[in-house]
């Protein structure tokens, strides 16, 4: 995430909140709305979030359906925990990682099966199901605790993410969030694992 004002929470166990902070002086344009003052003291924050949800009413602008935020806010998680647990890696914090990597895997797994037409992702017959290459690739999302098993998998994952992203973006014309340039730094931090 690469907002001026943004807090992202982790919990236990693998609970992740995301928030965005707004103030006063920086307020963002009708293009985010729909907006939802959740509180406030002040009453220009509550004709600000009518002004800007009524203007991207009039303006007839289509927000993406409630999976397709879903699809955006998993691109989104997936940089932001990749980021967390690549820091982990790197501060040679590697059982830390490994462990974590499930989190990072749940996303690849569940766009995979969105792809295929699937409603959720099983591992079971994996081998049958997919072609032998990519069910390789997809074993090798099962780091051992140290520095060069890490890397690989997390250059892996990174292609599978990409790979599935491009097809997502094809397939449903979503914009993501997550710049190329975000993506890049992404892999500047892996790479110098």
């Amino acid at each position: 995430h690469i907002k001026k004002y943004f807090v992202i929470y982790f919990f236990e166990p693998c609970v992740k909140a995301d928030i965005n902070l707004y103030i006063q002086e920086d307020l963002p344009g009708w293009e985010g709305a729909p907006f939802q003052l959740v509180w406030s003291k002040s009453d220009g924050l509550e004709e600000w979030c009518r002004a800007s949800n009524s203007e991207a009413r009039v303006r007839g602008e289509s927000s993406p359906t409630l999976y397709e935020e879903l699809l955006i806010h998993g691109d989104e998680r997936f940089w932001a925990w990749l980021v967390y647990v690549a820091l982990h890696t790197k501060r040679g914090e590697y059982y830390s990682a490994a462990w974590s990597f499930a989190d990072l895997r749940d996303i690849v797994e569940k766009w995979h099966a969105y792809l295929q037409g699937e409603r959720s992702f099983t591992p079971r017959h994996l081998e049958r199901r997919m072609p032998a290459e990519l069910a390789g690739r997809f074993t090798s999302l099962f780091p051992q605790p140290t520095r060069d098993s890490l890397r690989r998998a997390y250059c892996t994952l990174m292609e599978l993410h990409e790979e599935q992203r491009n097809a997502i973006r094809l397939r449903l014309g979503l914009s993501w969030k997550i710049s190329e340039d975000g993506v890049r730094r992404v892999k500047s931090i892996i790479s110098e694992i």
